[in-house]
């Protein structure tokens, strides 16, 4: 896992250890309005979902907005994901008109899809710009 622009708190790596936290995880800071998780997966693989998974600290991290894409470039294709040469859109999660419980979970169902990378391109979900507390990314 990377991220751009940096994240806070936890390691990248807690976002795909297999547990779920009660805290911040690896978040953006307040105000970062598009950042962006990336799990490269080794090798082009199959993909037909997609899960996140984010905890609800102090009542207001628990949505999630966020829109996924995929590329299945060789080398590391970057950060442009308005790119269509190197970038599938894959699809758009919005959560914040949701009552959050303690955890939240979202799946991305698709046609099984060919893909090497991963993108997490994430929206505040607060009116003060905080982001999502995400926890686990699972790729399938």
């Amino acid at each position: 896992m990377t991220a751009n622009p940096r994240t806070s708190n936890d390691p990248l790596s807690v976002l795909t250890d297999g547990k779920l936290a009660e805290g911040y995880g690896p978040v953006f800071a307040n105000g970062v309005v598009t950042g962006v998780y990336r799990m490269n997966l080794g090798q082009s693989k199959r993909i037909s979902l997609i899960t996140s998974w984010s905890t609800n600290v102090n009542g207001n991290r628990g949505p999630q907005r966020f829109s996924l894409y995929g590329s299945n470039a060789i080398n590391d294709p970057g950060w442009a994901l308005e790119d269509r040469s190197q970038f599938t859109p894959l699809g758009t999660i919005n959560t914040t008109l949701i009552e959050s419980d303690k955890f939240n979970a979202t799946r991305l169902r698709m046609s099984s899809r060919t893909f090497r990378w991963i993108y997490w391109q994430v929206s505040p979900v607060t009116s003060l710009g905080e982001n999502s507390a995400f926890q686990e990314f699972r790729v399938e």
